[in-house]
């Protein structure tokens, strides 16, 4: 019998229990193609490559725009921009897109994240911290962009970016309640400067590939994630998302996940080498009892004694 396409393939929100080799498995189902993941449940969808991305396809998500606040759009291995009547469609309805591109600017190229909102560009963040293959492909950033959505107000490190403490306390102190982190991580560090994972240069058997999301995705790992310290440290949200498989010339690790401000995992996503989703609430009254805790450290923050940090080496 042919689905109704007015009706959802599962009618309420359900987390993504596997993913990979162009399938889905969710709440005991299965689903075989593309699939618009809502607040009022799993929506099948008539999309095969990004160019099938239209607002006939994506009508679920202008009709339950009132409860969206973000989207994020998997558009495949390949960068794509939405056409400028799809973009206008999301503003209309208050959602907000975050995308990462190579931008060409002032005759130089920035390793560069944008926040589109309902009235356009809100915003971008170039990289500041080039990783080691970047140097000569991308120039380094020296600002920190926050923008305010409305319902909250919005960082981003790129990557390497959020390796260093500096990235984090400029981003809370700036005003930032949530710090996104988009990375294509392609090493797993351990203790004395050691790799439990090196997807450089290289294309990784499956299984190693698995392995290293486990590690990355643990819920209490020991020591603690540095994203988990420093979403506690700064007050914080962070949700972490990174590419995944072999792009023709190193392996990612994948997964992605949120952290709450006293750095717990509020939700992650499952072990797979296939796109994915997660959806969390971002509690603005968790957030307020973090930063009201008499130890929270910027509050007892005194910069000027800190003029060495800028000092260079």
């Amino acid at each position: 019998m042919a689905r109704d396409p007015h009706l959802p393939h599962l009618p309420r929100a359900a987390l993504i229990d596997a993913y990979g080799k162009g399938g889905f498995r969710f709440a005991g189902m299965a689903h075989r193609g593309s699939l618009l993941c809502l607040p009022n449940g799993i929506w099948a969808a008539s999309v095969v490559t990004a160019a099938d991305i239209s607002e006939e396809a994506l009508a679920p998500v202008f009709a339950n725009s009132a409860a969206i606040d973000y989207c994020l759009i998997g558009a495949g291995a390949s960068a794509t921009v939405l056409p400028e009547p799809l973009r206008v469609r999301f503003r209309e309805c208050g959602i907000a897109v975050g995308y990462g591109f190579c931008e060409l600017h002032r005759g130089t190229h920035y390793n560069t994240f944008a926040l589109v909102g309902p009235d356009g560009l809100l915003g971008l963040q170039r990289k500041v911290h080039a990783s080691d293959d970047e140097f000569f492909r991308f120039r380094q950033a020296y600002e920190w962009s926050v923008v305010d959505l409305g319902f909250c107000t919005v960082g981003t490190a790129i990557c390497h970016d959020s390796d260093f403490f500096e990235s984090w306390r400029i981003l809370a102190v700036k005003g930032a309640e949530l710090v996104l982190l988009p990375h294509a991580n392609r090493t797993m560090p351990a203790g004395g400067g050691a790799l439990t994972f090196d997807g450089r240069g290289r294309q990784v058997p499956e299984e190693e590939l698995l392995r290293a999301q486990q590690e990355l995705l643990e819920a209490r790992p020991d020591p603690p994630r540095l994203h988990d310290v420093m979403a506690r440290d700064n007050g914080v949200y962070a949700v972490f998302s990174d590419q995944v498989g072999f792009d023709g010339h190193s392996s990612h690790v994948g997964g992605a996940y949120v952290l709450a401000p006293d750095g717990s995992l509020l939700a992650r996503s499952e072990i797979g080498t296939g796109n994915g989703w997660i959806c969390a609430d971002l509690d603005p009254a968790l957030l307020q009892r973090a930063r009201e805790n008499p130890w929270f450290a910027l509050r007892k923050r005194r910069p000027e004694a800190y003029e060495e940090l800028t000092a260079r080496l």
